[in-house]
């Protein structure tokens, strides 16, 4: 692999302002004891006083805690000034852990008497110097950004990164994540090496917190809404794309190609993750198809590392907490197994169609993301967003209608008689009959029933709500 070695670095230099923000780091490891702020001044040793730091909170969008006043500090004889927590070296003023908040919130420098700030100061932009509004992956705080006239909240955890990364002011204007340099300067982002990688398996092979670029095509298997997320894989492996920051712009779908794409390579919980630092644009193909890989649960047990975030099938197990009545809740384990082995399966897509069905009693077979939490390897199923067929069940094609319904329930597609029972959320059982066209509900009180449809191979469950 062939590596670029040349880092740019950078001091600021603004005509209209002597002294200015040059890194913000708010959330650091553990209990928050190495957060702070560092100011730079184009000419070395300039004198602070009379200029004030004020922090904002963007719960009540006003100033929060003491004003720290500068006078009688200077920058240092490279025109960098630190306050900082008890574990930032070389902080020239030292503030209690947790003072510098997550976010959405701000820190602004004014040349004006700190008396002036005291505790829940309204905002304000007169003496304004400098001001960074501030977060960690949360929503835009309006209030605080039109207050400051500032168009941008800068993103701390634009890398994913939060705990080891700070926001960096860059030769463009703006603030850009990277590892805190306390005291010293700050690297343009251009200047981020990427290792060249032709496949997944050896980007998934790298080291976690470099930059790699992906030359080939990946084929997006899964997107999602939450954190932007894309499983994407190809003949070697498979990772999940987070990209909580929305660097990826262009909407993919299931069976686009992906070529060019670059980032970081990170872990959480053990589960690798790219997190992408650009758009790769347009997808380089569509339509493309990805057969899963049939494996057993003790396939999974031995090596799950090979299979990480590939679509993969299993057949032929059974859920342990399917007793007919019990259905699927979102973000929660559940424990299947083949009669040998065992393994968890995890709910973790809230926006999964099997999400509050009622589990299938029996041996079912399906296709699954394989995860981990902690080493541990899990099953996610995956959602077919187009159907309500829950693990490849052999389930007839048809259709129930109306839907809200208030009389009748009728059933298209059907040529045999089926079973049909309704069941209330509770798991009692209100009607059974067999049928083949139409149930007749207009017993049933109105609420939301569970109506479970049972051929001689195969059942389905369906919510029915009566009106």
């Amino acid at each position: 692999m062939k590596k670029l070695s040349t880092l740019i670095l950078f001091l600021p230099i603004f005509a209209n302002a002597q002294i200015v923000i040059n890194e913000v780091d708010a959330d650091t490891p553990g209990t928050d004891t190495a957060e702070f702020i560092e100011l730079y001044s184009a000419t070395p040793n300039t004198d602070l006083t009379g200029y004030t730091v004020v922090f904002y909170n963007g719960s009540d969008d006003k100033s929060t805690g003491n004003p720290i006043d500068l006078t009688g500090y200077s920058t240092d004889a490279n025109g960098f000034f630190v306050i900082g927590n008890s574990g930032v070296t070389g902080a020239s003023i030292t503030i209690n852990s947790n003072a510098i908040q997550n976010g959405p919130d701000a820190v602004a420098l004014f040349q004006d008497d700190a008396s002036n700030f005291p505790n829940d100061t309204e905002i304000t932009t007169t003496n304004l110097i400098d001001v960074v509004v501030y977060d960690t992956s949360d929503g835009d705080d309006s209030v605080l950004l039109s207050g400051f006239g500032e168009t941008t909240q800068w993103d701390e955890n634009m890398n994913s990164d939060k705990d080891n990364q700070s926001l960096q002011l860059i030769s463009d204007g703006s603030y850009f994540a990277m590892t805190p340099t306390p005291n010293a300067q700050n690297t343009e982002p251009s200047a981020i090496t990427y290792s060249s990688v032709a496949t997944i398996s050896a980007l998934r092979a790298g080291t976690v917190g470099d930059y790699y670029e992906l030359t080939v095509e990946a084929v997006v298997t899964y997107t999602r809404s939450n954190r932007n997320q894309k499983y994407i894989q190809d003949a070697s492996g498979a990772i999940l794309i987070d990209d909580s920051s929305g660097k990826i712009t262009t909407t993919y779908t299931a069976g686009d190609g992906m070529t060019g794409l670059k980032g970081k390579l990170s872990e959480y919980n053990d589960l690798f993750q790219f997190v992408p630092v650009e758009d790769p644009g347009a997808p380089s193909s569509n339509g493309n198809t990805v057969t899963p890989q049939t494996v057993t649960i003790s396939d999974l047990l031995t090596d799950h590392e090979p299979y990480e975030s590939e679509v993969v099938r299993l057949e032929n197990v059974t859920i342990s907490e399917a007793n007919g009545t019990a259905a699927f809740s979102p973000n929660t384990n559940y424990n299947i197994t083949d009669g040998t082995d065992s393994m968890t399966l995890r709910t973790s897509f809230n926006e999964a169609v099997y999400i509050d069905q009622i589990m299938t009693t029996g041996q079912v077979s399906f296709n699954a993301f394989v995860s981990e939490f902690g080493g541990t390897p899990q099953v996610i199923p995956m959602s077919d967003q187009t159907t309500l067929d829950f693990l490849d069940l052999d389930v007839l094609s048809f259709a129930i209608y109306p839907n809200p319904v208030q009389t009748n329930l009728n059933f298209s597609g059907l040529t045999n008689l089926v079973q049909i029972s309704v069941f209330d959320m509770l798991g009692k059982l209100h009607m059974q009959a067999e049928v083949i066209n139409t149930l007749d509900v207009s017993a049933l009180k109105s609420g939301l029933y569970m109506v479970e449809i049972k051929s001689k191979t195969s059942s389905k469950v369906f919510k029915m709500l009566k009106q």
